[in-house]
C-alpha cells in the first residue's frame, strides 16, 4: 500500500487526502497550523464527504523532518504557491518517489523559477508532477479522442476562457474573508486572475503541444485591475494574452477573477468543426459540443456528471499508474509532468512582463 504524505490542510489538502483515501492509500496530512489541522478534521472534510476518516494521520510540520528517508513513497503539497520552492527542498530530503505540487508552481519570481529548474534537473531520483490535473480530465481525453475520429485536420483556431469571481474561490475557502486574507489576492504571491487561474493558460499550452501547433515564440497581455480594491490586495483582476508559435499559429487565453456565472471554456477549431469544452457547468459537470463551422449545427456532444474531487481523483489515478511502473516510473511521460508546468508559469511572469510595458514580449 503506498504511503503518502500530504502538505497543506486546506481545501486542496482535503480534496487529496480524500481522493487518496478512495485507493486505500495510507495518507498522514502535514501543516503548520494546528488550527487548520482541526479545521479539515472537524470541519471542511466531514462536511464535503459524510464523516471524518479516522484512517487519516494528521501532524505538525514540526513532526516531519523527523520522518526517515523513504518513508513516504508519494509526497504532495497543496500550500500557497509562495511556499512552494522551500517545501520541494524540504521533502526531497525523504527522497519521495514522486513529489505532486499543486499549481501554479511558484510566484512570478525568477529567482524561484531558476530554483525549480536547478531542482528538477539535480533530482532524477524523484518524479516531479504538477497538479494542473485538467490536463488528465475526461472532457480532455474525450477531445482528443473525437479529434482522432474527425480526420485531424489542422487547427485554424484555439482560445480559452478561465473566468470566475472571487465568490466561487471563497466558497472553498469559507474561512477567509476575502482574496486579501491569503495570497489569492497577490500577485507577487502567486495570487490573481494569472496564477490563480492558470488553468486556462496552462490548457493552451497543453492543446497546443498536442496539436503540434509550435513553441510560443513571442505574445502580447493586458491587464485589467480594480484600482477600487488596491487598498486591501494588489493582482490583476482581468487579463487578456495573445500567444504566436514559432510555426506562426496565433492563439488566445482570457482569465479573471469578476465573472459570475463562472465562464471555463476552451474552443478549437479547424476548417469544419468547432469544438467546444465547458468546465464546471450545471455545478460541476464538464461537456463537450461538436458544431459545424458552416452552420453551427451541433452534431456530436457528451456530458460528463461529476463532483468537484472527481478532478482530484483524476491526479490521483495518474499517480497509481505511474507507480505500477515500479523502478521505471522515471522513464515513463506523464501528463502532469511537472516541467510543462514550469513553462506555464515562465509564459504567465512574460505575460506580466509584456502587459506592464504595454509591448509585445520576445520568448527566448
Amino acid at each position: 500500500m503506498p504511503k503518502i504524505a500530504i502538505i497543506g490542510a486546506g481545501s486542496i489538502g482535503c480534496h487529496l487526502s480524500f481522493s487518496s483515501r478512495k485507493m486505500g492509500w495510507n495518507v498522514t496530512v502535514f501543516d503548520n497550523s494546528e488550527t487548520a489541522l482541526n479545521r479539515m478534521r472537524n470541519d471542511i472534510y466531514p462536511k464535503r464527504y459524510g464523516s471524518w476518516d479516522s484512517q487519516i494521520t494528521i501532524c505538525t510540520m514540526n513532526q516531519f523532518k523527523f520522518f526517515p528517508v523513504s518513508a513516504f513513497d508519494v509526497i504532495m503539497i497543496g500550500t500557497p504557491p509562495d511556499t512552494h520552492v522551500e517545501l520541494i527542498k524540504q521533502c526531497l530530503f525523504l527522497k519521495p518517489r514522486i513529489l505532486l505540487t499543486e499549481k501554479p508552481l511558484c510566484p512570478p519570481s525568477q529567482n524561484q523559477l531558476e530554483s525549480l529548474n536547478l531542482i528538477f534537473s539535480k533530482n532524477k531520483g524523484t518524479k516531479f508532477l504538477v497538479g494542473y490535473n485538467h490536463r488528465v480530465s475526461r472532457v480532455i481525453h474525450e477531445l482528443k479522442r473525437m479529434w482522432k475520429n474527425h480526420g485531424s485536420l489542422s487547427v485554424k483556431n484555439l482560445e480559452v476562457r478561465w473566468l470566475e469571481d472571487w465568490s466561487g474561490i471563497l466558497k472553498a475557502h469559507p474561512w477567509l474573508n476575502g482574496p486579501e486574507d491569503s495570497y489569492l489576492g497577490f500577485t507577487e504571491r502567486g495570487g490573481g486572475a494569472l496564477f490563480e487561474h492558470s488553468h486556462g493558460l496552462d490548457l493552451w499550452l497543453h492543446l497546443s503541444t498536442y496539436f503540434g501547433l509550435g513553441s510560443p515564440s513571442e505574445l502580447r497581455a493586458r491587464v485589467i485591475s480594480d484600482d477600487s480594491n488596491q487598498s486591501l490586495y494588489t493582482c490583476e483582476e482581468s487579463i487578456g494574452i495573445e500567444i504566436m508559435t514559432d510555426k506562426g499559429f496565433v492563439g488566445s487565453v482570457f482569465q479573471d477573477v469578476k465573472t459570475s456565472p463562472p465562464l471555463k471554456q476552451v474552443v478549437v477549431s479547424d476548417s469544419e468543426f468547432n469544438y467546444t469544452l465547458d468546465f464546471h457547468i450545471e455545478g460541476t459537470s464538464d461537456r463537450i459540443l461538436v458544431s459545424r463551422v458552416s452552420n453551427q449545427e451541433i452534431i456530436q456532444k457528451a456530458l460528463f456528471s461529476k463532483k468537484r474531487y472527481v478532478d482530484f481523483d483524476e491526479e490521483i489515478y495518474e499517480i497509481e499508474r505511474l507507480l505500477s511502473h515500479g523502478d521505471a516510473l522515471n522513464q515513463i511521460d506523464s501528463p502532469l509532468d511537472a516541467l510543462t508546468g514550469l513553462e506555464t508559469v515562465k509564459l504567465a511572469a512574460k505575460s506580466l512582463l509584456s502587459a506592464g510595458a504595454n509591448e509585445r514580449v520576445i520568448l527566448a
